[in-house]
């Protein structure tokens, strides 16, 4: 199994949560290939401690299911317009905006445009 490090933060969208909130994955996680889709994208798996049991419903195994339900969450490279808005909304640290600047190919003059928009106050 190929095991791969993250160097920047990504977006984590999941389709069904309404209004699109922002969730980011840190750097360093760490990210198991499972499956190469021929659809053109790339099916990994994460491992996540928690103490005890996290406030879920439990899901019964469907037999269609075949012993497997999956309900992926989608990982995005976070855009310009993403970075503009999560500044202004989710606590991102200086190393963070770098990484994710530096894995995008933002400008100088793009960062500088995104703290523009920042509230006086931030």
């Amino acid at each position: 199994m190929k095991v791969y490090r993250t160097k920047e933060p990504l977006l984590i969208s999941y389709r069904e949560i309404e209004g699109n909130p922002f969730y980011v994955l840190p750097p360093g996680t760490v990210l198991y290939l499972d499956e190469v889709m021929p659809e053109g994208f790339c099916r990994f798996m994460i491992y996540a401690n928690f103490r005890g049991i996290p406030n879920s419903e439990e899901i019964s195994m469907k037999p269609e299911w075949g012993g497997n339900y999956i309900a992926p969450v989608w990982l995005d490279k976070i855009t310009k317009d993403e970075l503009k808005e999560m500044m202004q909304h989710f606590p991102l640290s200086k190393g963070d905006v770098l990484e994710i600047i530096k894995s995008n190919e933002l400008t100088r003059d793009d960062l500088a445009d995104i703290v523009r928009q920042l509230p006086e106050n931030q």
